[in-house]
């Protein structure tokens, strides 16, 4: 892992740390936080502060790879991993949380959408209804509530 990380340039090394170190918090936070709090956390309107931008593929990719490396990583957390990545960079993606029923049992999963795209999560996602769509809150309507 160290290899392939060393191997990557400079501006992917830091979106790799980046996402490392909010897969680590974003972790916790769906252990210990309510959903609902948590939901409006990570949907409050975004800083005006951005960040480079980076390709959506390639930054989904960064989140499934470091995601499949850290306990607890759930297609919950790389969603909303992702969601916040891109979100700092100015886009407007959503986090679609969805279940299904399979033998008895209840499943969910969860991927994220860009401009009516799958981009990432997508092949799991056959049979799921969705339940929930998470979107990030404008300013305009921050203010108002």
């Amino acid at each position: 892992m160290m290899r392939q990380f060393v191997r990557l340039g400079a501006a992917e090394r830091s979106l790799a740390l980046e996402i490392a170190a909010t897969t680590l918090w974003m972790t916790a936070l769906v252990r210990v936080v309510p959903f609902r709090t948590l939901a409006r956390v990570v949907t409050r309107p975004a800083r005006d502060r951005r960040r480079p931008s980076v390709p959506v593929e390639r930054a989904a990719a960064l989140v499934d790879a470091v995601g499949r490396r850290i306990a607890g990583s759930t297609c919950l957390v790389k969603a909303l991993v992702l969601f916040t990545v891109l979100r700092r960079r100015g886009a407007e993606p959503e986090v679609i949380v969805a279940a299904a029923r399979t033998g008895g049992r209840l499943d969910a999963h969860a991927w994220v959408r860009l401009q009516d795209a799958v981009v990432f999560g997508g092949p799991e996602r056959e049979g799921y209804e969705p339940v929930l769509v998470l979107r990030s809150q404008s300013r305009s309507s921050a203010a108002a509530a």
